[in-house]
């Protein structure tokens, strides 16, 4: 089953202090892969798969080493989750799924 949110919202906040709300973001699921990304200082994107029902590892596919650690409850309109940028940043996130 695919599921494509294209028109999704993420808060973060990280570690050092920076937050940041409403950022544009897409979110993609199908059987086999994730995909997410959004704009900020440049593209960033995301591809991974599920670990379990829910849960999902993720790696940046734009040239770092960044990786994402999400969960959605079965039914739910938002992802929560964990990131790290290694040596640079790490903190929490919110994705609010959105359709196009």
């Amino acid at each position: 089953m695919k599921e494509n949110y294209d028109n999704s919202l993420m808060d973060y906040a990280n570690y050092d202090g920076g937050v940041e709300r409403n950022l544009p973001c897409v979110f993609r699921i199908d059987d086999k892969e994730v995909f997410f990304s959004f704009r900020e200082d440049g593209e960033q994107s995301f591809r991974g798969r599920a670990t379990k029902d829910g849960h999902y590892a993720l790696v940046n596919t734009t040239g770092d080493s960044a990786r994402l650690t999400l969960h959605r409850t079965p039914g739910s309109a938002t992802i929560e989750g964990y990131y790290v940028y290694p040596g640079i940043t790490e903190g929490l996130l919110r994705i609010h799924l959105e359709k196009a």
